[in-house]
């Protein structure tokens, strides 16, 4: 995608995930039980990984920040991320007028 807008990747690009299982099939094409039914996305990463145009890498579920978004947390654990997002608590800005 990056060459069709004329940018050229210098070095394969950093993919994190959470799933150790989905790394470790991504770099053994031994055929698993548990692979069957994998879809065809999943061989176009491997197809990637094996280019040497991305590199899959093992993220804890505590650094992805994004999950703010998706997932029902903790009060600890949303805090942590909303901070690390950069999102303050203003107590002055929560304070919302309802004109009827």
């Amino acid at each position: 995608m990056l060459k069709d807008l004329g940018y050229e990747q210098q070095e394969a690009m950093k993919l994190l995930c959470d799933n150790n299982f989905t790394i470790i099939i991504s770099k053994n094409v031994i055929f698993h039980k548990r692979t069957k039914h994998i879809e065809t996305w999943f061989h176009y990463i491997r197809e990637l990984i094996n280019a040497r145009e991305i590199i899959l890498e093992h993220c804890k579920i505590t650094k992805q920040f994004t999950k703010i978004f998706t997932k029902p947390l903790g009060s600890r654990t949303f805090m942590h991320q909303r901070e690390n997002l950069g999102i303050i608590d203003n107590e002055e800005d929560a304070t919302i007028e309802i004109k009827v």
